[in-house]
């Protein structure tokens, strides 16, 4: 992609020079040139596309992965932020804000989300009870398991559940 950049560039400046050296000049077509050179390497050197995702502020891929991993097996929360920072050689404070530019979420509602959608899977069993569902998925108890699922779903996980058994059926 940078090659192809490099020679756009190449080819514009190429223009630019004919253009100059023609007898006469033509004005109109040197400005149109020139215009199209500065709008290039405006655009080509700050398209967000350009820059890396490590370099914005993010975890690297590699480090987005094994945050993740460490975020999903830790039980503590405060011991997996640990880690997974001391994996991705960051400090816990560097590591929070880079994983939220990588993410979008801090890494303990990332964590949430992802007992959440956990829970969302389980509950799809019907044999399941709640309070089994929600230690299975860390949380405390089912009082705590129904305030997370609430506020992230804005449903309660009984009426989820009542939802996905109809939509299933429907289907």
């Amino acid at each position: 992609m940078t090659s192809r950049l490099a020679s756009i560039e190449d080819a514009l400046s190429s223009l630019l020079l004919r253009t100059i050296e023609r007898k006469p000049a033509d004005d109109a077509v040197f400005e149109h040139v020139t215009m199209a050179l500065h709008a290039f390497r405006r655009t080509s050197s700050t398209e967000p596309t350009a820059v890396p995702r490590s370099s914005r502020g993010g975890l690297a891929s590699w480090q987005l992965r094994m945050a993740c991993d460490r975020l999903d097996d830790e039980a503590d929360l405060g011991a997996a932020v640990r880690s997974a920072a001391a994996a991705c050689h960051l400090s816990r404070s560097h590591f929070s804000r880079a994983f939220k530019a990588s993410t979008g979420l801090s890494p303990t509602h990332w964590r949430m989300e992802q007992r959440v959608r956990r829970a969302q899977t389980l509950l799809a069993h019907p044999d399941r009870t709640l309070v089994d569902i929600a230690a299975e998925c860390g949380f405390a108890d089912q009082s705590h398991f129904t305030n997370v699922f609430s506020r992230f779903r804005r449903q309660s996980p009984g009426a989820w559940r009542r939802d996905a058994a109809r939509r299933s059926a429907q289907a």
